[in-house]
């Protein structure tokens, strides 16, 4: 019999592929080059900046654009089987939208919505405050010396509907378009997302974003549950709209204090004419005064924004630098200063920066919103990613800003007016990443057996232990289950369960607490509606007070397949030596095995089983298997790289894999890993999978 073991799980499959790059590319590390083909034909060479897989399980891949001095990007999001991206050229800039299937990707150039009836801007009340000394670096510094900015993103149930599993990938595209905005631009600091769940409450997607951020700053700033006036004790009415209560946020305070989020954000779908605008935000220190007080001014790390296609079907949307747009009004920096309407940011500097008919920086508004008339429309000037700062020249080839020779000179166009938001946040924006500090501890959690292959509408089951680290020093409270992403389209739910039996214990979608150096087991359940394959989601171990671990791809994430005629559902286990999940090697030249044990949960049929090592790894030579003696545990056929097996229904088997190291093998968990997998015969789709850790001996 097999023991449970934390690390005894499956690897990721590769992300998926892109349209418009050669297969693979998204494999590429820093330094290699390929080709961008977008769908006006048009061919680019890139070459890769930055290639990563995030603590959330997703894979940001990030490439220049055009020549080695070019200031374009393409940025691409992958994770729970969705792909996004932001593509800008010097031919215009596209971004990725869902297919009619709700699947697939397809980019589209970025087509913009059209003016709003005001500012994006909560200006508040602030007591005077003198600038501090000594704190003005003019120049850059190195990328993140300056801190990183903790995000929390609350979705509403347009998000979910729209984008399924995806929302969560989705949420995570959008802060790295904002990241990488941030690093290119010379800004010093960072951002990430450490939290992501939805509004928890039923809200009304059509509540105006005044309405709806009046809400918010009252729920996840104040722990209030809303009234008719904002928090603040004052309501925006600009063209009629009335400030009412429209759902109590007040739960969002106790996440954002646990999680310790800086900013929290909600993100809806988009719906022009009914919220009116595409998002809005607080703007600290506004007025020029050149201080951000974290004690004080954390209440203003709120926001709104809208995405997706506008629901009203005008083809328009708020564009994929929306996001970023609102969370630059958190870090201190206004509009341009022909539409700041006279007012200051947290310096007299802090403005994007627009060239008429030609750019804007992320904080800039088009030309047509000053009353300037391009030959295309304003609208269709470039929107560029980036935050002001003269020093650079990503804007088409010129300065993306005007010196802060002498800042107190503040005129009133774009040719005279300092406009260096990268100087302002270097200077003070950076320090609502103390809004909330220290970070949240983690729980550590693991997923057993790691895949499910089931047909189109049925229920998988897996168990999933949550372990709370004795080293956290405390209980972590309500400890539940949380598919990543969107439920619609499906189910999932959990049980707590027994350890000595896996019999669950609890009521449906029960939380539980788990003391310091303690842990929780719990069954799930989940289906879905449509097609899925191989689609590796993240099982989040959600407690109230504690963050969830990194992904480890595999380790709590959870293979599945969702076919649409009945096959094999290959439940595999395997087993170190020692029952520790690591395979340890002896040396270089040597080899050592693991055992594997497998029963078909499903129909019959014909299955191919093989062994690797997991994309990433290194210093692993020869890998075969053979089918074993399930008494004796001894090879009855020879060691080959693959094993093909007819299985009945029910039919268990046991094999064991033989691991050659070719050079010494780091302790990595998380990247050195052996997988077995068991993929269908006629159509290669992986029913089964596991995969132990891999070293060599120290």
């Amino acid at each position: 019999m097999l023991t449970f073991l934390a690390l005894t799980v499956s690897l990721a499959l590769a992300d998926p592929e892109f349209p418009g790059l050669p297969a693979g590319s998204l494999e590429l590390e820093t330094g290699a080059s390929t080709v961008l083909t977008l769908p006006d034909g048009r061919a680019w060479p890139v070459s890769v900046i930055r290639s990563e897989t995030q603590p959330a399980g997703t894979r940001v891949w990030v490439a220049r654009v055009g020549a080695d001095t070019s200031p374009h990007r393409a940025i691409v999001t992958s994770g729970n089987g969705v792909i996004f991206a932001w593509i800008s050229t010097p031919d215009g800039n596209w971004q990725s939208q869902f297919g009619e299937d709700g699947q697939a990707t397809v980019l589209r150039p970025a087509s913009l919505a059209t003016d709003e009836p005001g500012t994006d801007i909560r200006l508040p009340l602030a007591p005077p405050r003198s600038p501090r000394a000594g704190n003005d670096p003019a120049a850059a510094i190195p990328v993140g010396s300056r801190g990183t900015v903790d995000i929390a993103v609350v979705y509403t149930e347009g998000m979910a509907s729209y984008y399924g599993l995806g929302v969560i990938s989705r949420a995570q595209h959008l802060i790295n378009v904002l990241d990488q905005s941030l690093i290119d631009s010379d800004t010093g600091i960072r951002v990430r997302m450490v939290h992501a769940q939805p509004v928890g409450v039923p809200w009304n997607e059509f509540t105006s974003t005044l309405e709806t951020i009046d809400d918010l700053v009252a729920g996840a700033s104040f722990g209030h549950p809303g009234t008719s006036a904002d928090v603040f004790g004052s309501c925006d009415t600009t063209g009629g709209l009335q400030c009412n209560n429209d759902g109590d946020l007040s739960h969002l305070y106790a996440m954002r204090n646990e999680k310790a989020a800086d900013i929290v954000i909600m993100l809806r779908r988009y719906w022009r004419h009914q919220q009116t605008y595409c998002g809005v935000a607080y703007l600290p220190g506004g007025g020029a005064a050149g201080v951000i007080d974290p004690a004080t001014d954390d209440v203003f790390g709120v926001a709104v924004s809208g995405d997706g296609p506008d629901g009203n079907g005008t083809g328009a949307s708020c564009g994929d630098l929306t996001f970023a747009h609102e969370i630059g009004h958190n870090l201190g920096s206004h509009h341009n200063v022909e539409n700041a309407g006279g007012q200051f940011g947290l310096f007299t500097y802090s403005y994007g920066h627009r060239v008429d008919c030609q750019f804007r920086t992320i904080m800039g508004y088009h030309s047509s919103r000053s009353g300037v008339s391009c030959p295309n429309g304003g609208i269709a000037e470039a929107w560029i990613a980036a935050f002001s700062n003269p020093a650079i020249a990503l804007c088409n080839g010129q300065a993306c800003g005007i010196p802060a020779d002498d800042p107190a000179m503040a005129g009133a166009d774009d040719n005279t007016t300092p406009a260096d938001n990268a100087r302002s946040i270097r200077t003070e924006g950076w320090r609502v990443s103390l809004y909330r500090d220290p970070p949240a501890t983690s729980v550590v959690s693991a997923v057993l057996p790691s895949s499910r292959a089931v047909t189109t509408g049925q229920p998988a089951t897996a168990f999933v232990t949550i372990v709370n680290p004795a080293s956290t020093g405390g209980t972590a409270t309500a400890c539940g289950l949380q598919l990543h992403g969107g439920h619609s389209g499906g189910s999932f739910s959990y049980r707590t369960t027994d350890p000595a039996t896996n019999a669950a214990t609890g009521a449906l979608n029960t939380p539980a607490d788990i003391p310091a150096g303690s842990s929780q087991s719990y069954v799930f359940q989940m289906s879905r509606d449509a097609l899925i394959l191989q689609s590796d989601l993240r099982i989040d171990a959600a407690c109230a007070n504690r963050r969830a671990q990194a992904v480890v791809s595999g380790v709590n994430t959870f293979l599945f397949t969702a076919t649409a005629t009945p096959g094999p559902d290959v439940i595999a286990l395997s087993a170190t030596p020692d029952s520790s999940g690591v395979l340890t090697i002896a040396g270089s030249g040597q080899t050592a095995a693991f055992a594997v044990a497998i029963a078909n949960a499903g129909a019959p049929g014909n299955v191919l089983f093989s062994a690797a090592p997991a994309a990433g790894s290194s210093g692993v030579g020869l890998v075969q298997i053979c089918r074993t003696n399930p008494q004796t545990g001894q090879c009855e056929t020879p060691r080959s790289a693959e094993i093909p097996l007819t299985l009945a229904a029910n039919e268990t088997a046991t094999f064991s894999v033989f691991v050659t190291a070719g050079m010494a093998i780091a302790l990595q968990p998380a990247v050195n890993r052996i997988r077995f997998q068991a993929r269908t015969a006629s159509t290669a789709v992986t029913v089964g999978s596991t995969s132990v850790a891999v070293r060599t001996a120290p």
